[in-house]
């Protein structure tokens, strides 16, 4: 969870890296609320997008770090014994999955996925400054016809 943006973390990334390619120029929470109704709509889960991983050194590292913390935290007069250093490894290696998260460049990289932010509601007629103020032309509020659904409306 992306706590300063009360977001999950997967979809800010997705999110963040799509504003980055000019795929959305709508504000973040209005994107995400977004892109999460058309993953719906189009049946795909978070979980089918590809996933990064840390590598075996930084899990190695990571390792050492909590194992580091038990043993300075533990419980003084309690030594931490071979087999509760076991136990404390095969604890952290069925938790293992919780260090990878969606790989937003990869996502965004796949057609149908890149395909869900063509959509007018996604856009506005003015891209969002690095400042979220109102920037230069929108070029895909005009490739994607959105002037034409205004004016409709």
């Amino acid at each position: 969870m992306n706590k300063s943006a009360h977001l999950p973390l997967d979809l800010d990334l997705i999110i963040i890296e799509a504003w980055n390619l000019n795929l959305l120029s709508i504000p973040r929470h209005d994107a995400a609320i977004l892109l999460e109704k058309r993953m719906e709509e189009a049946n795909m889960k978070m979980k089918d997008l590809p996933q990064v991983c840390p590598s075996e050194e930084r899990i190695e590292w990571l390792w050492k770090c909590h194992l580091q913390s038990h043993k300075t935290f533990a419980v003084s007069g309690n030594e931490t014994t071979g087999e509760d250093e076991e136990n404390l490894r095969k604890s952290c290696e069925s938790g293992r999955g919780k260090f990878c998260s969606v790989n937003a460049i990869a996502a965004l990289d796949m057609e149908l996925f890149r395909r869900l932010f063509d959509s007018c509601s996604f856009q506005s007629p003015t891209l969002l400054t690095r400042t979220l103020k109102p920037g230069s032309i929108n070029p895909k509020w005009h490739e994607l016809g959105c002037e034409k659904n205004v004016t409709s409306s």
